[in-house]
């Protein structure tokens, strides 16, 4: 069941909200938010908020990722934040979590590997 185009929008701007005070100084929370629509939730979960991955290390680990943005509930639970923390699929939870772990491990989006790599016109790599 993928997000339709304008639901997807919709979970992204609340997200916005809940993330801007959260972002590092000067990151641009527009551009932010395009590499996550069009490059993270596209490559990760193709836009379904209810994806689970049993196929990559982390599901070999029995930590299988889950949500659009395909999060491991080691970082579903270093991450999330108060009144988006119930539900890990839900889609502007995910998308608020998955930013603030990618915040704290890479400092923006522009520094994911899989970012990076399409934009350079590669691949998708995982984050």
């Amino acid at each position: 069941m993928n997000l339709s185009p304008a639901e997807l929008t919709a979970a992204i701007q609340t997200a916005q909200g809940v993330v801007a005070p959260l972002a590092p100084t000067g990151v641009d929370l527009a551009a932010e938010l395009d590499a996550v629509q069009n490059i993270i939730i596209h490559y990760e979960s193709g836009g379904n908020p209810l994806a689970v991955n049993m196929e990559d290390r982390n599901a070999k680990a029995c930590m299988p990722s889950c949500g659009l943005m395909q999060i491991v509930k080691t970082t579903w639970d270093a991450h999330k934040q108060p009144g988006y923390d119930q539900d890990a699929t839900d889609p502007v939870s995910n998308i608020i979590c998955g930013l603030v772990y990618i915040y704290a491990r890479y400092g923006s989006t522009a520094n994911v590997p899989g970012v990076k790599a399409v934009r350079a016109g590669g691949s998708y790599v995982g984050y």
